[in-house]
């Protein structure tokens, strides 16, 4: 009969040459190496200068504390689907009317409160 999978190694699993006590160390090292030198390989071949750089702009506007991207800026001046918005902050801002990713919870912005808020 033959074993399955689930019963996993033969007892005499000693003269196996994947069973030595840090082969599973060094496969799963070796795995991390190739798959971040894939990573690289794919990001490297795929380097182009981006033209609509929103992600970059969100994200630094979330590190800003807010929701909406500074606008305008020398690089997103020319696009048309940003819409001015105004701020508390006295910088110029503007909203990507982009959607949220499904499932994402928004990203946690400090509200400054009026007197009339509080």
């Amino acid at each position: 009969m033959d074993r399955s999978v689930a019963q996993g190694r033969p007892p005499d699993a000693r003269h196996d040459r994947w069973t030595g006590p840090g082969t599973g160390r060094w496969l799963a090292i070796a795995t991390g190496v190739a798959l971040v030198l894939i990573a690289l390989a794919v990001y490297t071949t795929t380097l182009t200068e981006r033209y609509y750089d929103h992600f970059v702009w969100q994200a630094a506007a979330f590190l800003e504390g807010q929701t909406a991207i500074r606008y305008p800026t020398p690089e997103n001046e020319i696009f048309q689907d940003v819409l001015p918005i105004e701020t508390s902050d006295g910088v110029p801002r503007g909203q990507i009317p982009l959607p949220a990713p499904a499932g994402a919870p928004p990203p946690a912005v400090r509200r400054d409160l009026g007197p009339h808020d509080e």
